[in-house]
């Protein structure tokens, strides 16, 4: 578990992104909406680690997308 004021990923990996829109209800609204998600798949059976290992990836491909834009 993360303690006050530690990131979970560094601010460093986040430079040269451009900065977008992003407003504190979709952004609460996503996370919500990703935490059921996450939340149903382990109630289906799905192992922690891999339902974290397909959030990664998911991410992982984003940023690569976010970077050749």
């Amino acid at each position: 578990m993360l303690g006050r004021n530690e990131q979970a990923v560094p601010a460093a990996l986040f430079q040269g992104f451009k900065k977008g829109r992003c407003s504190p209800e979709a952004i609460d609204q996503f996370r919500s909406t990703l935490i059921t998600a996450y939340e149903q798949a382990l109630q289906k059976g799905v192992s922690p680690s891999c339902a974290l290992g397909a959030m990664l990836d998911l991410a992982s491909a984003e940023f690569q997308r976010c970077l050749t834009e």
